[in-house]
């Protein structure tokens, strides 16, 4: 509910940013980080260069040119390459097909959104061959209980991690405000997932620069 009321007075690349940046706002990020301003800058210059070709388009297109060029390039085809190349797999994304995603594009943007329904394509073709409950069924995610983990098994090892003296979130970030973050105080945090993604995040942060900063030391 926050931040939809925050985006409806934002443009539409604006409110693309917002929907989908559900960590950390900018206020935030400053609030735990006192360098981040040259952080904000950089991702700025990022985000201006990928919004002002995207603002040509209509508010669908739009959208989905945001998604392919940030979240799509920087963050899901990332996380699954990461997942499946661990394991000696090579993955596809069929739907991801250069000439599909051409085909799929030059649709108007009443065919590919119409009215209530999500992904109404897929769902009118899934009707051919699976039951309507699974075709019409809602959407689900790959969701894992990340707050029940830190509130319990994983809650002790991950304020070991982010407030280890020799780590990055002990030199980098402000030290009173993480052990803060970590009492579930000085942001937003009541929303016990969201607070959970944040620390997460923040673990997964500390063991990247661990395992960075060893590589570096063995070369």
């Amino acid at each position: 509910a926050h931040r939809f009321l925050r985006m409806l007075a934002e443009p539409a690349d604006r409110r693309y940013l917002i929907l989908t940046n559900d960590l950390l706002t900018s206020r935030e990020v400053r609030w735990l980080w006192p360098d981040a301003a040259a952080l904000e800058r950089r991702r700025e210059r990022t985000w201006e260069r990928a919004a002002e070709q995207a603002r040509r388009l209509g508010p669908v297109d739009e959208m989905l040119a945001l998604d392919i060029q940030l979240r799509l390039a920087d963050n899901h085809l990332v996380r699954m390459d990461t997942a499946t190349m661990a394991r000696g797999l090579e993955a596809r994304s069929p739907l991801l097909d250069h000439e599909l995603l051409e085909f799929v594009a030059g649709l108007p943007e009443r065919v590919r959104l119409s009215g209530r329904r999500s992904k109404p394509l897929l769902r009118d073709l899934a009707l051919r061959w699976l039951p309507a409950d699974i075709a019409r069924g809602p959407k689900r995610g790959f969701g894992i209980p990340l707050a029940a983990w830190l509130n319990q098994d994983l809650g002790a090892w991950a304020r070991e991690r982010l407030l280890d003296r020799d780590g990055y979130a002990w030199s980098h970030f402000n030290r009173r405000r993480l052990e803060a973050l970590l009492d579930r105080r000085g942001l937003e945090t009541r929303d016990r997932w969201r607070w959970a993604k944040v620390v997460w995040a923040l673990v997964c942060l500390e063991i990247w620069w661990t395992r960075y900063r060893a590589l570096r030391v063995s070369k």
